[in-house]
């Protein structure tokens, strides 16, 4: 690793920790200020931009994408009320942003990484739009369109609480193939990239468990208590899970894949 990158990645850790001690601690006992939890989304996010334009491959191409992907589904979140569908919309796009970063820069999947040279990517572009985009939204439309007007539920939903429930839906499976595609890969290599990407796929995880919760709150059967106690962890997992994701864009380089 480079003086310089040791120099940025330790300035890079060290705001957001300072970031993320502000935030998740008074978070636990009173309301934080939404710009200040944004802001260390959009630090990770400019992060990764930085580094993609040191060294433009692949690896550090997708990440800065699905970055500043979240970045923009945040500001829906929480600058902006009232976005939701858009907000969880482009979070699908940054669960198949990822995806297609692990199809390139996973062990054994990687192709060539200069970025402007032409690979094979006709069958697999296909195999990953028929698994990763029409697969989820076929299931997302018989949940919504077959099952769902069976339960007492749908009588309670509005138009746009059940858009919001088939995006939920088309995200959640896209990021548990994630998850999956990087957890397999680190039992089946050993390798350290592989696992710093599982574990910031499962800290999302645990941060979209207590999303869901929150919003499908008159739905879930849960307590107010338990909502509100989850939905206080939701940072708490998030940050790191983003943290992780930008500084694995360097770790890629070093760790062996």
């Amino acid at each position: 690793m480079t003086g310089r990158e040791k120099t940025r990645l330790t300035v890079f850790l060290l705001v957001e920790t300072l970031l993320y001690g502000i935030v998740i601690f008074p978070g636990f006992y009173g309301r934080v200020n939404h710009p200040l939890r944004y802001s260390c989304i959009l630090i990770c996010a400019v992060f990764s931009l930085l580094i993609f334009l040191e060294k433009r491959d692949r690896n550090r191409l997708w990440l800065s994408i699905s970055l500043l992907l979240t970045a923009l589904a945040d500001f829906l979140f929480e600058i902006l009320p009232g976005k939701e569908p858009e907000a969880i919309l482009v979070f699908v796009l940054v669960q198949w942003c990822h995806g297609v970063r692990l199809a390139f820069c996973l062990p054994g999947q990687r192709k060539d990484d200069n970025l402007f040279r032409q690979g094979k990517r006709g069958r697999r572009g296909a195999f990953f739009a028929a698994v990763r985009i029409f697969g989820p939204f076929l299931m997302a439309a018989i949940l919504l369109e077959i099952l769902l007007p069976g339960t007492e539920y749908s009588l309670q939903m509005t138009r746009t609480e059940k858009l919001v429930l088939a995006f939920m839906l088309v995200y959640g499976l896209n990021i548990l193939l994630n998850q999956a595609a990087s957890f397999y890969s680190w039992v089946r290599t050993g390798s350290h990239f592989s696992f710093i990407l599982s574990l910031a796929f499962f800290l999302f995880i645990l941060c979209d468990i207590t999303v869901a919760a929150n919003l499908l709150y008159p739905y879930t059967g849960l307590s107010a208590g338990i909502t509100e106690g989850m939905a206080r962890l939701t940072w708490f997992f998030y940050i790191p899970s983003q943290i992780i994701f930008a500084v694995s864009g360097i770790i890629y380089d070093y760790s062996g894949k």
